[in-house]
């Protein structure tokens, strides 16, 4: 049972999707049938932004496996395009899903120098 050094980490991701604005995050006690309206609205926007949170797969996750492999030395890469649009796990359209990959494929044109650089990497 022989064991070797990790001499890399490739982190590959799924895709960053676009930054949208969150209309309101106000949860407060209603006053009127209004604010009823408006408090429901706030729980939703709150609940999207928790549910963003427990299922990011970027940030802070991603922080931590860049300080570990740091800490013993070992090199670092993620790649994680940013797409266009928010594309759903289950898409099933050809026209999204390969709009998706043309992203992907640009994105990892322009980070060609990283690419050879884990290329002589793992050749040593």
């Amino acid at each position: 049972n022989e064991s070797c050094p990790v001499s890399v980490v490739i982190s590959l991701g799924t895709g960053l999707i676009p930054v949208t604005q969150i209309k309101e995050i106000d949860v407060f006690r209603p006053e009127s049938i209004w604010d009823s309206a408006k408090l429901v609205i706030g729980i939703s926007a709150l609940g999207t932004l928790l549910v963003d949170q427990a299922t990011s797969s970027d940030g802070r996750v991603v922080d931590r496996a860049r300080a570990w492999c740091s800490m013993i030395g070992v090199p670092y890469f993620r790649f994680n395009p940013q797409l266009s649009e928010d594309i759903a796990m289950d898409e099933k359209s050809d026209e999204k899903l390969c709009g998706m990959l043309w992203e992907a494929k640009v994105y990892m044109h322009a980070h060609i120098n990283v690419m050879k650089e884990i290329s002589d990497i793992l050749n040593r």
